[in-house]
């Protein structure tokens, strides 16, 4: 079972090696804080909170500053050091303390469990009722995300919504072509206001997905 103690050795040891940012450990630290009640660094004899909860935070973090707008929870169970971009520990001065690697935090550890253990999380929200709170992380299916891309996204697929919710015009030099193109597809038709083709076949009119 992950401990306190024994996850903030390992993310101090993996930011000495490069593998993760000082930010990534401070916003676990910052998770910590608010879910136990308490510093990390500060002896207290009743642990409060998921270390689970802080190291995902910590990883999601990471794949932020990678450039990535979430942390897959399967593939990070499945294969840690990639689904991460971690660089091997071959190769120049071997660290003076033995590595806890990812995998080892996670071991015994399935995704039922940890979804369970995020949602239960005061820390959490998930995507449903989301928007109604303030929570600093939200899981959406597998995929865990900071508050700020999870809106990000949101709002992107609102416009993409927007946008593309009616039908596209297309000129009527280009409508008699479409027409011909499209006409193998089945409940293609001619839509007479926009003569553009429509139908579940035609790519001229796009809905964007909700999710």
């Amino acid at each position: 079972m992950l401990q306190r103690e024994g996850l903030f050795a390992a993310l101090a040891l993996w930011v000495e090696l490069g593998w993760l940012r000082q930010l990534d450990r401070h916003f676990a630290r910052f998770l910590a804080a608010h879910d136990g009640g308490s510093d990390p660094d500060v002896d207290h004899t009743t642990d409060g909170g998921d270390p689970l909860v802080w190291l995902a935070g910590a990883l999601v973090s990471h794949q932020a500053g990678r450039g990535h707008v979430c942390l897959s929870l399967p593939r990070t169970l499945a294969a840690p050091h990639s689904a991460l971009s971690l660089p091997p520990l071959d190769g120049g001065e071997p660290p003076a303390t033995p590595v806890t690697l990812p995998e080892q935090l996670l071991a015994g550890l399935d995704l039922a469990d940890w979804r369970e253990r995020l949602v239960a999380s005061p820390l959490v929200a998930s995507a449903e009722v989301a928007a109604a709170s303030a929570t600093p992380l939200v899981l959406e299916g597998d995929q865990l995300y900071l508050r700020r891309y999870w809106q990000a996204e949101c709002g992107v697929a609102a416009r993409l919504r927007q946008r593309l919710g009616g039908s596209l015009p297309v000129s009527d030099a280009m409508a008699a072509p479409l027409a011909a193109l499209f006409a193998g597809n089945a409940g293609a038709t001619a839509d007479a206001s926009t003569n553009a083709p429509t139908g579940s076949g035609s790519p001229v009119r796009w809905r964007c997905a909700s999710g």
